[in-house]
Parts: C-alpha cells; structure tokens; sequence
C-alpha cells in the first residue's frame, strides 16, 4: 500500500509540474512562433500590391508652371547676385521637371538647373555646379567672381562709376556721366 501510495504521490507531483509548466509558458512559446510566420503571412497578403492595380499615388509638383519656376530659381540664384527675372528663361523637363538657364541678355552665366517635382534645385551642368558651390559658401568669391550684376541698367553703370570717381572729385555730379551697353564676348 504505501508503495501504490508513493507512487500515486510521484504521479501527482509530475501532472501539477507539467501543468505548471504548461501554465507558465511553456508551451506559448512554441504556439507564438508557430503563428507568428501565420500573421506575418496574413498581414503581408494584406499588403501585397496586386499588379495593374492603381494605388500608388503621385505626389503634386511643388513647381507648376513656368511662372513659379522662375520665382523658385530667381530665390534661390539671388542669395549671392541679383538677376532680373526676365534674365530667368524656363523649358520642360522630363515629366514635372523644369529645365532653368539665363537667357541671351542676360548679364550673369549662372549655367543651367533642374528643379525637380519635389521643388529640389539641381545643377545641370558644370557651369551650374560653380555655382553651387559659389552660393553654398555665403557668396565667397574666392570660388566664382561674377559678373557686376548691381549694374543692370545705364543709368545704375553711371552711377556706379560716379561712386569711385566721387572719391575723388566729389564735386562731379552723375548727370556728367553716360554709359551705354557693350557685351564684349572673349
């Protein structure tokens, strides 16, 4: 009898340890990883694009017409030099892009730009990436020396000579100076 006792206590003792294990955890741990694959599965058909559908959505352009396109390019070129708008000359680009240069009167070369759908300012060519660098570094012009972009008309390179020479004979008025328009290409 005692050894049907003892027995029968042993079994006891091991069905409360497997039962205690088994409400601790012990077998969650297998069960989680088994269903998470199962979850990750449900969630990523959930997700997954099914193809020729039209879910992807296009974000609209920053830049929209040639108008703004000038705006954007004429704030962000005149942080070191002064340009005149109608200096500005503007294409399309592929898709949303503008394709920015100075036109033919202009009086600055800054080269020709991009500025993509998101309204990013890029250089397009070499001449563009100088001045890049030129108004990265707080207009330093030991990098790019531009063109006297102060004087966009007669009368402002009349006034600008006056400035120097009145240093020195400030009794000359600035009516006595002219000036007139020469674009010497070298």
């Amino acid at each position: 009898m005692k050894d049907v006792l003892a027995k029968s206590h042993y079994m006891f003792v091991t069905v409360l340890l497997v039962s205690i294990i088994v409400g601790c955890g012990g077998d969650e741990d297998v069960e989680n990883t088994e269903n998470t694959p199962a979850v990750m599965e449900t969630k990523n058909e959930i997700f997954t694009q099914v193809p020729g559908s039209t879910t992807v959505s296009i974000p609209t352009p920053v830049v929209q017409d040639e108008s703004a396109a000038i705006r954007h390019m004429w704030v962000y070129v005149t942080e070191c030099v002064d340009i005149d708008k109608g200096h500005i000359k503007v294409d399309r680009g592929i898709g949303a892009e503008w394709m920015i240069m100075p036109t033919e009167s202009s009086s600055q070369e800054f080269g020709t730009w991009r500025i993509i759908s998101s309204g990013e300012i890029l250089p397009h060519n070499s001449r563009a990436e100088l001045w890049e660098k030129y108004l990265g570094s707080d207009c330093d012009t030991n990098i790019l020396k531009p063109a006297a972009t102060d004087v966009l008309t007669n009368s402002d390179a009349a006034t600008l000579l006056w400035t120097q020479l009145a240093k020195c004979n400030p009794e000359l008025p600035v009516d006595a100076l002219s000036a007139q328009l020469t674009r010497i290409l070298l």
